[in-house]
């Protein structure tokens, strides 16, 4: 039987939202810096995207059944998310640049090909095919063969992890660059799937929570791996190419089960505001961003950390004024965008 997840919000889930919306704003900030610092801190975050996709399967597979209608529903209520962001932008460069932009290939390109404006996207072009596999997934974590998948998946990832260093130094490239992110479906299953483990298993790994000193210690090894062996050595530069690693995979997992089960009543309404605005704040940094590199390079990494505050800050605020004004409350808000049965 799967855990039950307790009922009302968990604080915990909620920051860990947080921190992924906060590190892959680093990501995007810190990528534009140049210079070692700049990198170390860049391969710091890598754990934001594995962490999405965990709160993700923690949350849907905990659930006690799964319906393809609420597969596809949610899928539609993604698709339209994206497509009025590109909506809007689309108008805004019309109006200012005479720009004629579609939509909806811009929409497409956005959520399967992590190209155009808002390339952002491609992790919920990414969430949409990881969620079809939810239903059979959902089914087999309630079996005694529930390991299986993760076992099969920990292999896979790994396998691939060892293939791209070996194509990096023939090719100059990592394996995992000949497929799209949207696509590279192995990773994002193994992720989505131990979030739905850690649900089904909770009472197992609850003693971590009282040695946070663990994720620290596997975090310094991980950065100190990618960095000054995978990036100095093998030439591998962006922290995607390590998410099939099993530095990351272990680093990714202690922080989860560290962190989800933290309690703070003291600030529940100010995580719970941050965490339910990250998903607006995914596309409005991009905007934030690109409009502040024409102003700052992003080169010097203290006024980098700064930034990162600056930017994160700043378009939460946006996004909490824009949940306020119906006209564009649905550019922040992915539940409930297409009109539910």
């Amino acid at each position: 039987m799967i855990a039950k997840v307790k009922q009302g919000r968990m604080e915990g889930l909620d920051i860990l939202k947080c921190i992924s919306c906060i590190g892959v704003v680093s990501l995007h900030i810190f990528q534009q810096g140049e210079g070692d610092a700049n990198g170390i801190a860049f391969f710091c975050f890598g754990y934001s995207i594995p962490i999405f996709f965990m709160v993700n399967g923690y949350l849907l597979l905990s659930k006690k059944e799964i319906r393809l209608s609420y597969i596809f529903q949610k899928g539609l209520d993604v698709i339209l998310f994206a497509f009025w962001w590109n909506l809007a932008w689309s108008l805004f460069r019309f109006v200012y640049k005479g720009e004629c932009l579609n939509p909806i290939t811009e929409t497409l390109k956005n959520l399967f090909l992590q190209d155009g404006y808002f390339y952002v996207f491609w992790f919920l072009g990414a969430l949409i095919c990881v969620h079809m596999t939810a239903p059979i997934l959902h089914k087999i974590l309630q079996s005694k063969w529930w390991w299986i998948p993760l076992a099969v998946l920990f292999l896979i990832c790994n396998a691939v992890d060892i293939l791209s260093m070996a194509t990096t130094g023939r090719t100059g490239k990592a394996l995992q660059s000949f497929i799209p992110q949207t696509f590279r479906l192995w990773t994002w299953c193994f992720y989505f799937y131990l979030g739905g483990c850690i649900a089904k298993k909770g009472e197992k790994v609850s003693g971590l929570k009282k040695c946070r000193w663990i994720p620290l210690a596997v975090f310094f090894i991980n950065v100190v791996y990618e960095y000054f062996i995978g990036v100095k050595i093998f030439g591998i530069n962006l922290p995607e190419y390590f998410y099939d690693n099993i530095l990351l995979m272990v680093e990714t997992y202690f922080l989860f089960t560290v962190l989800y089960q933290i309690k703070k009543e003291q600030w529940k309404n100010l995580i719970i505001m941050a965490s339910s605005a990250s998903v607006g704040i995914y596309p409005l940094h991009v905007i934030v961003i690109n409009y502040s590199w024409k102003i700052y390079g992003f080169q010097n990494v203290v006024l980098n950390a700064i930034a990162v505050i600056l930017v994160f800050s700043g378009s939460l605020l946006a996004v909490l004024a824009m949940q306020k004004i119906p006209l564009v409350r649905r550019l922040v808000n992915i539940s409930g965008v297409a009109k539910k049965k």
